[in-house]
């Protein structure tokens, strides 16, 4: 049995975490092989890292492809932190592997870069297009015209990191929000209809009409005429 040691670094994270255990299927013949090469970086969508994945696969045979693709070394790391394969231990797994298949190692020219780099694909939302989901919201929430609203002051997030696929949003508001005065709401963001990351917006909403009211002091039982009354600017 081969280990793979993997290290994940990123912003606070600089730790060993407990490496996988990877197996070698039952030998059978494969198509020579005159090359295997490992890229020295990757970038996924997926949550876990194949073989395949780490491999430049513009001459892999197919059953090279389905075998290594079935080869499991570790999960993607989170938005926004990088992991990174340890090349020598990676090299005698290989090793290994092509030997269990009836091959001779020394056939096939293995080349490991001195370091292996993974990345997940990921999408940031700007803090401009976090506003504009919270402004817009409210827009269609509240009873009144769009021109009479103004939403200000609005606290988010510089960025929301997401997995990279089809991103959609919800926002549940707390019961009986009159969406006037000091606002806050929770955004969720899904990528590919499951939920990645949650967050809470809040801004100042302000209400501005025209009001009426009267040119001079009126005493009961005034007579209201035309020029009574005036619209404020």
């Amino acid at each position: 049995m081969i280990t793979l040691a993997v290290v994940l670094a990123g912003p606070g994270i600089g730790v060993k975490k407990n490496p996988p255990f990877l197996t070698i299927s039952t030998a059978y013949s494969m198509t020579p092989l005159a090359a295997l090469v490992v890229k020295p970086k990757v970038e996924l969508t997926d949550k876990r890292v194949s073989l395949l994945d780490l491999c430049d696969q513009t001459d892999l045979p197919e059953d090279w492809k389905l075998l290594l693709s079935g080869v499991d070394i570790t999960s993607t790391p989170e938005e926004g932190t990088e992991k990174y394969i340890n090349p020598e231990q990676l090299r005698i797994f290989v090793q290994h592997l092509i030997e269990s298949h009836g091959l001779d190692k020394e056939s096939i020219k293995i080349s490991i870069p001195e370091r292996i780099t993974i990345l997940r694909k990921e999408i940031r939302l700007t803090a401009p297009q976090i506003e504009e989901i919270f402004r817009q919201f409210i827009l269609s929430k509240v009873p009144w015209r769009a021109e009479d609203i103004v939403v200000h002051d609005i606290s988010c997030p510089d960025a929301a990191v997401l997995p990279e696929g089809s991103v959609t949003h919800e926002i549940v508001p707390p019961p009986n929000e009159r969406y006037l005065g000091n606002v806050t709401l929770p955004i969720r963001f899904y990528v590919n209809g499951k939920l990645a990351r949650s967050i809470e917006v809040s801004g100042k909403v302000d209400l501005y009409q025209n009001l009426v009211y009267t040119r001079n002091p009126m005493k009961r039982n005034d007579v209201i005429t035309e020029t009574t009354f005036r619209w404020s600017a």
